[in-house]
């Protein structure tokens, strides 16, 4: 979610160039919440819009075309009105649009949320502004959240793409507000995971699935350190170099700097995760399949494509019990099955 800033300073004065506008007549402006997402699966609802509730507040869930039921679209939009600033609704939105992340991942639905909240229809400032002089707002068509102001009447133009399968918008919601309970535990590195994660749900390819799955785990992995024991025994370690005998001065500076330097590798990082998410039986299942990931990466040799797809289910089976384990631990909860 970086340059959030910069994107929400850049709506402050989108909407309030219009909103000034209405308050100046007496009518106290409010914003409105806009998330737009990429499903993997479709929505099996015949409708063309939906109601839901997050975290107290009701949502639309509707088609970006609003003409075509949900079961016929790919691309989702959530909307959120009413809030009192535009900051309020931004927080909110950011909430939502981490809170759909992390339960997909969770529940295996394949979501493209659009973390980098980027305009893949944007308009000039001239038609913008020829169309708020007839009181019509233009907002960008954003992939991710956007916010802008109620008290206009605001419209988004966009292009389409299409894609097929089914998933219920319940479930995603029901996987949303889990998460959202309790949203403040979860910390960036869980966040940038869910996204890794759902990359390598929305795609079929199997060596893609193996680098991106493996890819959140060592994201995960990387906050792991040296225990105290540790650090304490490269410290006389240190000390021994210092006052050895037998070695120049030359050669007590090489071993110096490369026992300050000794670093706690990736492949341990992980496998301390794994112990201390209580996952232990699967440590070997997980040490082949990165020695495969390895293998494929670092061009060590030929995998046939039967091994890959048998490589890339490991990684979505093994990618996925790390994950929820994780999340599990930074919510305090039990997740469902």
């Amino acid at each position: 979610m970086s340059g959030f800033d910069d994107f929400l300073d850049t709506k402050h004065h989108a909407s309030m160039r219009i909103a000034s506008k209405r308050a100046a007549a007496g009518r106290t402006p409010t914003y409105t919440m806009r998330l737009r997402i990429r499903v993997g699966h479709r929505f099996n609802s015949d409708a063309t819009k939906i109601k839901a509730t997050f975290r107290g507040r009701r949502i639309t869930i509707l088609s970006r075309d609003q003409e075509k039921p949900l079961k016929e679209s790919e691309w989702i939009v959530l909307l959120a009105t009413r809030f009192k600033t535009a900051d309020a609704a931004a927080d909110y939105g950011l909430i939502l649009q981490k809170s759909l992340s992390i339960g997909a991942a969770i529940g295996n639905i394949p979501i493209d949320i659009g973390a980098d909240n980027l305009a893949t229809g944007s308009w000039s400032a001239h038609v913008k502004e020829a169309l708020a002089k007839e009181g019509t707002f233009l907002a960008d068509d954003v992939h991710g959240l956007t916010v802008y102001s109620d008290t206009v009447t605001a419209i988004t133009i966009f292009f389409s793409a299409e894609l097929s399968a089914s998933i219920n918008p319940d479930r995603v919601l029901e996987l949303a507000e889990m998460v959202g309970a309790k949203a403040k535990k979860i910390d960036k590195r869980c966040e940038a995971a869910a996204l890794l994660m759902n990359a390598a749900l929305l795609t079929s390819h199997p060596a893609a699935i193996i680098v991106l799955g493996i890819s959140a785990i060592e994201l995960l992995a990387e906050g792991e350190r040296w225990t105290q024991a540790q650090l304490g025994w490269i410290r006389d370690l240190s000390v021994r170099v210092a006052s050895s005998d037998g070695l120049t001065v030359e050669e007590k500076e090489e071993l110096a700097k490369a026992v300050s330097n000794l670093n706690f590798g990736v492949a341990e990082k992980n496998r301390r995760l794994i112990k201390d998410l209580g996952l232990d039986s699967i440590i070997p299942r997980w040490t082949a399949l990165y020695r495969g990931r390895s293998k494929l990466v670092h061009g060590l040799g030929h995998i046939p494509y039967n091994q890959l797809v048998s490589l890339a289910s490991d990684a979505r089976e093994l990618t996925k019990a790390i994950f929820d384990a994780y999340v599990a631990r930074q919510l305090g909860i039990r997740l469902p099955l």
